[in-house]
């Protein structure tokens, strides 16, 4: 059931990646429910893990959704991605 419950949790994830975009509210609604942000939010993080990256809590972070990312050695490191796409954004270039 969990894994069922988890294959169409990533399926809604990819099909409601478009509307993740939106700079407005890093997560796509300027006002969202307390629901609606954890469905978000865990949207995200899904993506994340499909695209190899073991993050365990996202965040707004102005322009950016910033994780928490538990690396190899089982360190936690912040890392900050761009909304929508999910491409990494060096430190050195936020705006």
């Amino acid at each position: 059931m969990l894994k069922k419950s988890l294959i169409a949790l990533a399926l809604l994830a990819s099909a409601a990646a478009p509307a993740l975009a939106s700079t407005d509210a890093v997560f796509g609604n300027p006002s969202p429910t307390d629901d609606q942000l954890a469905f978000e939010k865990a949207a995200i993080v899904q993506q994340l893990h499909q695209q190899g990256v073991n993050a365990s809590d996202v965040e707004d972070w102005g322009n950016y959704v910033r994780a928490d990312v538990t690396l190899a050695n089982g360190t936690t490191q912040v890392r900050f991605f761009q909304p929508g796409s999910l491409q990494p954004v060096d430190v050195n270039h936020l705006n």
